[in-house]
Formats: structure tokens, C-alpha cells, sequence
């Protein structure tokens, strides 16, 4: 899939990612030793500090900004490799796990982040009475959209990392990484190798997108069709000019 995309910027733009990969999220749920539901609505994620990014560009004269929320972070090959078998599918993994094979609490703690940021910029939105452009894009959404409906987009492979190694159903082994150094295990050795054409691919090594769904997720979130904002949810957009093609 080719995207171009062209920018002209009309007025000041400050674009965010609201914790995708940042250490209070995907680390911190990486780091959790069940899958409890308990245990992971009481992490404590980024809700407690990503406000501040915000505040502090802000007094910087920042006027407008576009941020994203976090993606399906239960549908993580990662996190799948930790807390399910990692073969074929049993009683356990099927209880854990919804129709599209993602981790259930996990998403529910990736839909609080949601809702959470989405407060966070209503409040900041309405205490400084309008004076300002922000809006957040549905990462999530979108996400989640492409694993449920992959052929719309381009791609025949959802669950599996292009770059990566067995014996995982995912090919992820988090002790042979994309890129990594070949290791030995019982006896043998694992390394990791690349697909043949990751323009199919949703998972490019198991925590991070390919190209062809970076693309997607922007051209789906510049196009206004995934945008939220406490009034308008074009405003950031007028003040751009984009061209998708």
C-alpha cells in the first residue's frame, strides 16, 4: 500500500502519542504476573501523567493538538506469548480470550486509557473556555477495526509478527527478537527470520505495526473519520491541509 501524505501547517500543531509503547502502559502491563482484572484496573497506567506533556506545552503557546489513544493492547503478540500457551489454543486460552483471539481485561484496561484521556482533554479543553484546538484520534478504533476487518485494509496476516521465531503460534519468542542475536535453546538454535511481503502483516516484530498499518492508522486518523474533540471534531483538521493519496 502507498500513501502519500502532505502537510502544510496553517497554525502551530502539536501531534502526541499518549502512551502506545511509553513505559506506563505496555511495560507496566508486561511487567503484571496475571491476568487478574483486579491487578490491571488498578495499575496505574499514564492517566496520572500524561496531562502534563499538555499543560507544559501549553503555557508554551501551544494552541492546537492532536493526540491518539493506545490500540488494542490485549490483540499485542507479546502480551498473547506471555499470558496465554502460546500453541494451539485450549479451555484456558479460550476463556481469556475474545473472538478475535485478543486478551479480553487487557483491552478493557486499554479502553480505560481511552476514557480516561478522553476526560483528561474535555477538562482541558473546557477550563481554558475554548481557548484552544485538541482533539485525539482512535487509535483504539482503528485497531481494532483492522483485526476484525482485515481484507478492507490490505492484509491477510493479523496474528502473527512478520519478523520473529517460533515456536510461538504468534512467532514471537521473546528470547530470539527481531533483528537479535541467534540463541540456544535445549539444544538448539533460534533466530528470528522475515516474512516475504510485510505489506500483509499487521505485526511487524510482535510489539510494533509494519509500515503498511502505520499507514493506515494515519491516513484512518487524518481523514477526521476517527477524531474526537470536545466540540468540533474537524477543527484541528481546518487549520491543515492534508493530502491523502
Amino acid at each position: 500500500m502507498n500513501m502519500t501524505l502532505t502537510l502544510t501547517l496553517t497554525l502551530p500543531l502539536v501531534i502526541g502519542d499518549c502512551g502506545r509503547q511509553s513505559p506506563q502502559l505496555l511495560i507496566c502491563i508486561l511487567q503484571t504476573e496475571s491476568t487478574s482484572k483486579r491487578t490491571l484496573l488498578r495499575t496505574p497506567a499514564s492517566f496520572t501523567v500524561m496531562n502534563e506533556p499538555s499543560e507544559g506545552l501549553y503555557s508554551e503557546g501551544a494552541r492546537n493538538f492532536l493526540l491518539w489513544n493506545v490500540p488494542a493492547q490485549g490483540c499485542s503478540l507479546a502480551l498473547l506469548q506471555r499470558f496465554t500457551s502460546g500453541g494451539p489454543q485450549d479451555d484456558q486460552d479460550q476463556a481469556d480470550l475474545d473472538d478475535l483471539g485478543c486478551l479480553k481485561v487487557f483491552n478493557e484496561v486499554s479502553a480505560l486509557h481511552g476514557s480516561q484521556l478522553q476526560t483528561m482533554v474535555d477538562t482541558f479543553f473546557y477550563q481554558r473556555q475554548g481557548n484552544m484546538s485538541i482533539s485525539i484520534a482512535d487509535y483504539y478504533t482503528i485497531n481494532y477495526d483492522v483485526l476484525k476487518n482485515p481484507s478492507k485494509y490490505g492484509f491477510w496476516n493479523t496474528m502473527q509478527s512478520c519478523c520473529g521465531a517460533g515456536p510461538s503460534r504468534y512467532n514471537y519468542n521473546p528470547g530470539a527478537i527481531c533483528a537479535g542475536a541467534p540463541q540456544w535453546d535445549r539444544g538448539q538454535v533460534i533466530a528470528s527470520s522475515t516474512c516475504d511481503s510485510p505489506s500483509g502483516y499487521v505485526n511487524w516484530d510482535g510489539i510494533h505495526f509494519t509500515e503498511a498499518m502505520n499507514h493506515v492508522v494515519a491516513r484512518a486518523s487524518l481523514s477526521g473519520q476517527y477524531l474526537h474533540h470536545p466540540t468540533d471534531q474537524s477543527s484541528v483538521l481546518k487549520r491543515c491541509n492534508f493530502i491523502l493519496g
